[in-house]
């Protein structure tokens, strides 16, 4: 295989903790099979916060979960890429997110506290199957191209604010060091059904909110109820009829 690799050091000002994003980028060509891939390490940290992502080709290979303290194998099992992720990556993670803070610190000094750069975010609603009457489904509300890595995501059904069961994913970044994140709920659309989707993020003026309505129609019982009235019409209509043909036999 051949490598080259490129190193980005990229410094951000967020609120009073300074963000530091730093990225491997590595790409690499089978000579077997002429195909080139593109590697990316992630690595952003604030003074409280921060994550460690590997992706290969667009997407992620496995990112560090610090809250749980464990390392996340993000591609299938039956992924084509042959790859192989090494035993001590959370450890590894763990070292690159002390070594991020200690960048931090200096970069902050030297940069003298550099001007606040922010991307608002891009907001999409909508349920992952199609709708159907009384059936589970899902809502995603999907946030994305934003900078720095944190927001607040809320939902509400019919005005009333949901909190059960409200799944929130981890910072996904993207290529332009902006990143993505995606909140979604369980709901069983029900017909007049409203939810909500209100995201908070620096960059914006005021939060932001999506609105998705069930587009469920009632049942309509309207042409059932003419087709059974024009039916007893028409036996009716034959009734009649058999009793003038009978009379008018025996006359």
């Amino acid at each position: 295989m051949l490598y080259t690799c490129l190193l980005h050091l990229n410094c951000k000002q967020y609120k009073q903790l300074t963000w530091l994003i730093f990225a491997l980028y590595l790409s690499y060509v089978t000579f077997l099979s002429k195909i080139v891939h593109e590697y990316y390490v992630f690595d952003w940290c604030s003074e409280t916060d921060g994550g460690v992502v590997w992706m290969i080709d667009g997407e992620e290979e496995y990112h560090a979960d610090f809250k749980d303290g464990r390392g996340v194998v993000s591609l299938p099992k039956f992924a084509t890429l042959n790859y192989t992720i090494i035993p001590a990556a959370y450890e590894q993670s763990i070292q690159e997110l002390q070594i991020c803070r200690y960048n931090l610190k200096y970069s902050v000094f030297w940069y003298n506290f550099p001007a606040e750069d922010m991307d608002a975010p891009r907001i999409t609603m909508y349920p992952k199957n199609d709708e159907q009457l009384g059936v589970v489904n899902e809502l995603i509300c999907l946030v994305t191209e934003f900078y720095p890595p944190s927001l607040r995501i809320s939902w509400t059904k019919n005005n009333e604010n949901v909190t059960e069961d409200v799944y929130m994913s981890q910072y996904y970044p993207n290529e332009d060091y902006t990143f993505t994140l995606f909140s979604s709920i369980s709901i069983v659309p029900e017909q007049g059904d409203i939810y909500s989707c209100t995201v908070e993020h620096i960059a914006l003026q005021q939060p932001q909110t999506r609105i998705w309505e069930s587009e469920i129609d009632p049942p309509e019982d309207g042409p059932l109820v003419f087709c059974g009235v024009g039916v007893a019409v028409g036996l009716l209509g034959i009734a009649t009829g058999s009793f003038f043909f009978v009379k008018g036999s025996h006359s």
